[in-house]
């Protein structure tokens, strides 16, 4: 499987790292110093060689430089799963002895650095001796790790005051690598509370000026908690906003959330917000979970709007800087690519435009399981001026024996709405052209002034369903007006813009009809209108009087006998 070094995961939910030194400290490790596993136990089970591009990991662990971060001295231990050949790891990284206290809390975070293959791991716990058989009890596992860095907190509390080994073991089969760091044993304290969550506001259209804002608080400490102070601000571009502050009044009881609905942000700016909440009680005996920093995205596109993806780099997943998200409840992700995707018997063998840019595509392999839904969601489109028609064009490659059914949807006054669907496999080969479709959303456009789209799909039973989308294109059709009305023909609006008292239509009719001309303002109230009774075949040329119209956007729409057709008016007077 190719994986790449260079590999970034958007954050959803970025946690401040910092550690109270008040906190009581059984144990703490951030890997920093050079030699920071000496005194630990690392035991390589497997024998397996790892792959060429990892081949810094010498050992079953190694302490390396964060890849996320920037300069030197932030390290973290890390293994692989990467074998040449491919293998299942088993690999264990064992802490020095702890002594704990009386109610004792392990703490670390962990992250796999690809998104796209995931590590998993299991961590052991051991009250004998610091080898595999002294590990005899299961404290927590997953089969895949977060491709961001999570904070994961597991109860000691059946530890107390002994004398135990923490040990960490990648059990994992052909993914990429695993990272843990900021390793902490510590007692409980009375008073803890953290941030949990930013319930609201989250990335959609429509953000205002005044965006309600409400979290999630916990107690973490033993001894109920009754005042709370919360503090919130915007972060957009590195400048912060105002600060806000609020409080949380209780009881809340111990090992217990609450929510809190409180204040407003202003988000109505275009651009990627970081929405930064945290709390500060005087007597805290933790403030690594004081505060939160979460990604709220508002980024508004003017139609016609064309993304080819070219400029995001391959093998990433999450947010984008050009508006686009992925979003999953699972390891079945949309990942972006500039090479063939890496199962066979699936998937493209490049991107659209020339064979070797960037397309996104889901990745269907493990850890992606059978039943996961992933969402590959567009900026918000500009509707304030609504256009005539709405429409989507986008490219496809759906090869695969479990291709499942691919859904383009829109967000329709906040609600998710199927459009159209493509279903199942449409092309034989990686080799095979992609294909084209065009998706109208003209009949949501009255309802929205913005306007986003998503690609959705359900990950089969195999890894041969690696759908890809390439080259979107959002645009207002030409009005064709033989589509609409065969007995119309050669129409013409002038003026337009128009900077006169008056403006003219001209046109021919094949056959008697009756023609009505209403102008609409942007608000979709009829402003004038104008009925000419039925007019005979011919020519026509007709003058609508705009002299009491105020200068602005307009929709002008002419009835013919039972058709309609609609265009812009500007009145530029």
């Amino acid at each position: 499987m190719m994986k790449k070094l260079n590999y970034f995961f958007a954050l959803v939910c970025l946690t401040l790292a910092g550690f109270n030194l008040n906190a009581q400290n059984a144990f703490f490790e951030n890997f920093n110093g050079g030699n920071a596993l000496s005194n630990w136990t690392l035991i390589d089970v497997d024998g397996n060689t790892p792959n060429t591009n990892v081949a810094y990991v010498t050992d079953a662990w190694v302490v390396r430089e964060d890849f996320d971060s920037t300069g030197v001295g932030d390290s973290v231990a890390t293994s692989t799963s990467w074998y040449t050949p491919a293998g299942t790891s088993n690999d264990y990284m064992i802490t020095p002895m702890i002594i704990t206290g009386s109610n004792p809390v392990l703490e670390f975070d962990a992250k796999a650095q690809d998104a796209a293959f995931p590590d998993g791991y299991e961590l052991l716990i051991s009250t004998t001796t610091p080898d595999v058989a002294g590990l005899s009890t299961t404290l927590f596992s997953t089969t895949g790790e977060n491709g961001f860095w999570t904070r994961r907190s597991i109860s000691l509390a059946a530890y107390a005051n002994d004398t135990i080994y923490i040990g960490w073991r990648n059990n994992s089969n052909d993914q990429f690598l695993l990272l843990i760091d900021n390793v902490k044993v510590y007692d409980l304290p009375a008073e803890d509370a953290g941030i949990t969550q930013l319930i609201d506001p989250t990335t959609r259209c429509n953000l205002t000026a005044a965006e309600t804002v409400e979290v999630e608080i916990t107690n973490f400490g033993s001894d109920t908690l009754m005042i709370i102070p919360i503090n919130f601000r915007a972060i957009l571009g590195g400048v912060s906003g105002p600060l806000e502050t609020d409080t949380f009044v209780g009881p809340l009881n111990p090992g217990t959330s609450a929510t809190l609905v409180s204040k407003t942000l202003d988000l109505s700016t275009p651009g990627q917000y970081i929405i930064e909440v945290y709390t500060d009680m005087t007597v805290d005996g933790r403030r690594s979970n004081d505060t939160l920093r979460t990604v709220v995205v508002n980024t508004l596109r003017s139609i016609p709007y064309t993304e080819d993806f070219d400029a995001l780099p391959p093998f990433n997943t999450g947010f984008f800087a050009n508006g686009w998200s992925v979003q999953s409840n699972g390891g079945f992700l949309w990942v972006t690519s500039d090479t063939a995707t890496t199962s066979t018997m699936t998937g493209p063998s490049g991107d659209h435009t020339s064979g070797n840019g960037i397309f996104f595509y889901t990745e269907a392999s493990a850890p992606a399981a059978p039943g996961q839904i992933t969402a590959l969601t567009s900026p918000c489109m500009d509707l304030s001026a609504p256009p005539i028609g709405f429409k989507m064009e986008f490219w496809y490659h759906m090869y695969g024996a479990d291709i499942q059914t691919l859904f383009i949807q829109a967000e329709d006054q906040g609600v998710w709405t199927t459009i159209d669907s493509i279903v199942g496999q449409q092309q034989t080969a990686s080799s095979d052209p992609y294909q084209n479709k065009v998706v109208d959303f003209t009949s949501l456009v009255s309802n929205n002034a913005q306007l986003r789209v998503r690609f959705i799909t359900v990950r089969g039973t195999s890894f041969n369903g690696d759908i890809a989308i390439d080259d979107v294109r959002f645009y207002e059709p030409p009005v064709s007006v033989e589509e609409l009305d065969q007995d119309l023909q050669e129409l013409n609006i002038y003026p337009n813009p128009s900077n006169l008292a008056f403006t003219n239509l001209s046109f021919e009719l094949k056959n008697n009809t009756q023609v009505q001309a209403n102008i609409v303002d942007m608000k979709g109230r009829v402003v004038l209108t104008e009925d000419y009774g039925t007019l005979s075949n011919g020519r026509h040329q007709l003058r609508l009087d705009t002299e009491n119209l105020d200068n602005g956007l307009y929709f002008l729409r002419i009835q013919f006998g039972e058709n309609e057709i609609s265009r812009k008016l500007s009145i530029m007077k």
